[in-house]
């Protein structure tokens, strides 16, 4: 998953160094240097990791360590992705308040989790989606963000995103698709293209364009929640 984010949404310098925690096999870390990033991602899997580790470039590391306890020194990183891991990890306030400490003073972080209300009806809808996913927490906005802010974090906004992921969810669902804890589907794969591509056709025209944009507002598989680390 790549993670759609440009340098300024966190106001990173080119150069920069950004923690991509909770990075899987490194499918959306490997993006973050051509963003303009020095990158280190970190995933406590152990096969993930392995899979990380194939990746490794001068501008790209990688680390299998617990990201509630980080190897790294306080004020260690100018920025920091957290793409939908919260869901997966108990005790998700130890996590964030870590992440924290390795932060520099001001820095900004992206959390992202699944919205509660996509969680209950994909649950509702398919049996066995808990446990393919092994999500053990969910999210409210408010619950998130009191999470953020109770780390230290200063929020700045929360966005809801992924209208067309949360559509393609909607359908694995009512078809009880089986999908990996990292979100890769094990059936009807084509259906997200499918999906992804009867929205590009219609935010070609203009006032569709701005009705989707309205509706992905209200209506997303995520939030991402961006907030600054305290000065």
């Amino acid at each position: 998953m790549t993670h759609a984010l440009a340098p300024e949404s966190l106001g990173l310098l080119p150069g920069g160094l950004l923690l991509d925690l909770g990075c899987a096999d490194g499918r959306g870390t490997i993006d973050l240097p051509g963003l303009g990033f020095r990158a280190i991602g970190v995933e406590l899997d152990a096969v993930l990791a392995a899979t990380l580790a194939q990746r490794i470039s001068p501008v790209l590391q990688g680390v299998r360590a617990d990201g509630r306890a980080l190897p790294f020194a306080e004020a260690s990183f100018d920025g920091a992705v957290v793409i939908e891991v919260l869901e997966h990890v108990p005790s998700p306030e130890r996590l964030l308040g870590d992440l924290c400490r390795v932060l520099r003073p001001g820095a900004v972080v992206c959390v992202a989790v699944p919205t509660a209300y996509s969680e209950r009806i994909y649950a509702r809808l398919h049996p066995r989606y808990l446990v393919n996913s092994e999500h053990v927490n969910r999210f409210t906005r408010e619950a998130l963000t009191e999470m953020v802010t109770g780390a230290g974090f200063e929020i700045e906004r929360v966005e809801v995103r992924n209208l067309g992921p949360a559509i393609s969810w909607l359908l694995h669902s009512v078809m009880r698709d089986d999908a990996d804890p990292t979100g890769v589907v094990l059936r009807h794969a084509r259906l997200d293209v499918a999906v992804a591509g009867v929205l590009w056709a219609l935010r070609r025209a203009p006032v569709l364009r701005r009705g989707l944009a309205a509706l992905e507002r209200r209506v997303g598989k995520s939030y991402y929640a961006y907030a600054r680390s305290p000065s």
